[in-house]
């Protein structure tokens, strides 16, 4: 009886609203296109001082570039140098997954376990990005 009490008691108090990709996520998403010379995105990430790309081919996210993706390069065996040579399409990895925009928030921190961003769309159509520091921001 007690329990049930408590339930009840429970659904009678206003809910907390649960925050959406829209709340969390970044408006500006500085990305890359896959011709774009590796040197020039290496330059992109660092003026912006963010450690992923995500790479835009039209409206379609078509892969990715971190950090990762770069030093893995370097500890490979490949200079700085050779960035100047060689295209974002290359070496790019996979594309970072898309949510909706109206999705729960916890939805793109979970993704963000596995992956360094999250593209929040609205129809399909990349409208932002969530990386581990925007939900940072929020706590």
């Amino acid at each position: 009886m007690k329990r049930l009490l408590e339930c009840l008691d429970a659904e009678r108090r206003p809910r907390e609203r649960i925050a959406s990709v829209a709340d969390v996520r970044s408006r500006q998403v500085i990305s890359v296109e896959p011709t774009t010379l590796l040197k020039e995105a290496v330059a992109e990430m660092r003026r912006h001082e963010i450690s992923q790309l995500p790479v835009i081919d039209g409206r379609n996210a078509v892969g990715s570039l971190s950090e990762r993706t770069i030093t893995n390069l370097i500890l490979s065996g490949r200079r700085p140098t050779d960035f100047s040579r060689i295209r974002v399409k290359q070496v790019m990895e996979e594309p970072f997954p898309t949510v909706d925009e109206r999705a729960p928030a916890y939805l793109a921190a979970g993704l963000l376990q596995h992956y360094a961003s999250v593209l929040a769309t609205v129809n399909g159509e990349i409208q932002g990005i969530v990386t581990k520091s925007d939900i940072l921001k929020r706590v």
